[in-house]
């Protein structure tokens, strides 16, 4: 058209840009500081020609101080190649970042170089996300009081790390204690993914933990098999227990309990079926009583929240998981089924009896009460990470040392008080009430309604578990972190959809 008229779409020239603090308000993003797509552009070519400067400076050093060096040269290339591929599909990194806990199952004591190697790729994973959402995403990341309590939690707890130096505490231990506490971490961008991507992105994520708790589940029985194979040892893991990453069993035995409740083909309800059992097994196999209550804990939240004919299919499921169980024992242990059926069958009678008369138990007690000396003097802010404290041990028969609590909220509140406790708590709860209320609402999707299911279950099944146990790396990233950010995914995701 002549006439030199305005396109309908074209902006006035005088208009003004709003500034960065002013549209991070609009968009209720805390960071005030925006790094704009050009800026990104500039500073990240930057950084990339003094990476390829860092890089050939690397390789002309190993070839002239160490050639065989240069070995590791392509691999560091090819690893490159993969983490930009990744960097490219988001889900697809964050279930592979979750996928590497398995690190933690490899190795049977100590700590291995895989486990290093993986922690750090975490952390990197963990500064580049926020990094990206906090910098140059206009999305927000704190949306509700269970997000901005955990990030407060995060930040105070870090502040704490001032408090152990004054109580003395060694600078390495207050980090390896502390670290757990930067892993939460995990928990945005889990319910990020889950908020936008929906049905896609849970299910990856459950078949991501799904896999872990199968490794798990695996390694528990070869260390248990192996052990009865050894003449000297067999004895002890009779009597003993597989103790390795319980919680993940706990955890896999109520997501597929869940699914396979609401299965709606036969070929589904035996692939879950199949896992439910493995999973009991591996739970049953521990030996640890307090993982036994949470399991049973969980599976009685499942029938209470679930409909007539669920709760008829979970008896059945339960009764039938047991015989497979039973007979699978027979098949695999052989002359030791007897033995080992009567032990674990002894041990489960005698829980009532264990506050009483096992050691172990009894053990735990002394260690609560000499912590709970500590906390009186120091309630309210705690005394950090890695602070040592003593308790007369019975089953050593000497006063011990240590830094771990055998009860996750005792840790929580020795290491940083009720601030700390509080927040973490809240948080815990909160999400838990959010599940719940998704669980009420007849609109809610399926497979929003089976993870609000089994992340509300499992939420009280940990609960259990944490009185008698400590909070360690793997037990914060693939256990507690994952149904709590799942939850939260899930609640956004049906009430906050985008757009």
């Amino acid at each position: 058209m002549k006439g030199g008229g305005k396109r309908p779409d074209a902006q006035p020239t005088n208009t003004k840009r709003p500034n960065a603090q002013s549209a991070n308000a609009v968009n209720g993003n805390p960071f005030t500081f925006k790094l704009t797509p050009a800026a990104f552009w500039r500073w990240g070519r930057v950084a990339l020609a003094g990476a390829l400067v860092f890089m050939l400076a690397l390789v002309l050093m190993l070839a002239w101080k160490a050639p065989m060096g240069l070995l590791a040269v392509p691999v560091l290339l090819l690893a490159g190649v993969a983490v930009w591929w990744l960097v490219q599909r988001p889900l697809v990194h964050l279930c592979v970042v979750l996928g590497g806990g398995v690190a933690f199952f490899v190795q049977s004591s100590g700590v291995s170089a895989l486990e290093v190697l993986y922690v750090l790729y975490l952390l990197g994973y963990l500064v580049g996300w926020f990094a990206y959402h906090g910098l140059i995403s206009e999305k927000r990341i704190l949306r509700t009081p269970a997000d901005k309590a955990l990030v407060l939690f995060t930040a105070y707890a870090t502040f704490t790390l001032g408090f152990s130096v004054l109580y003395g505490a060694d600078p390495a231990s207050a980090i390896r204690v502390w670290l757990p506490v930067t892993i939460w971490g995990m928990y945005f961008p889990i319910k990020k993914a889950c908020r936008l991507d929906g049905t896609k992105a849970m299910k990856a994520l459950l078949a991501t933990f799904a896999l872990l708790a199968f490794v798990v589940a695996v390694r528990n029985f070869h260390m248990y098999y192996k052990g009865l194979q050894n003449a000297e040892i067999m004895g002890e893991i009779i009597m003993g227990r597989a103790k390795t990453n319980e919680r993940a069993l706990t955890l896999g035995t109520l997501g597929s309990l869940v699914y396979l409740l609401h299965a709606r083909r036969v070929v589904s309800g035996i692939l879950f079926g199949a896992m439910f059992a493995f999973f009991v097994a591996g739970v049953v196999v521990t030996r640890s009583r307090s993982i036994w209550l949470a399991a049973l804990l969980g599976m009685a939240v499942v029938f209470v929240l679930v409909n007539r004919r669920m709760k008829a299919r979970m008896l059945l499921a339960v009764v039938g998981g047991s015989i497979v169980v039973l007979v699978a024992g027979e098949v695999a242990l052989d002359n030791f089924f007897g033995l080992v059926f009567d032990k674990i069958t002894s041990r489960f009678l005698g829980i009532g009896e264990a506050l009483t008369s096992d050691l172990s138990m009894i053990n735990r007690f002394y260690e609560w009460q000499s912590v709970w000396e500590y906390i009186k003097v120091n309630p309210l802010l705690g005394y950090g990470p890695g602070v040592e404290f003593e308790h007369f041990n019975l089953i050593l028969n000497a006063t011990q040392v240590k830094t771990q609590i055998h009860n996750g909220y005792l840790q929580m509140w020795y290491q940083y008080g009720l601030v700390g406790l509080g927040l973490l708590l809240f948080t815990f709860v909160y999400n838990f009430r959010q599940g719940l209320r998704l669980l009420r609402q007849t609109a809610t999707a399926r497979t929003t309604r089976l993870v609000s299911l089994f992340g509300a279950a499992s939420l009280l099944a940990l609960a259990l578990a944490s009185t008698t146990e400590s909070m360690r790396y793997d037990d914060t990233i693939v256990e507690l972190c994952f149904p709590l950010a799942l939850l939260a995914g899930a609640w956004q995701h049906h009430y906050h959809r985008p757009g």
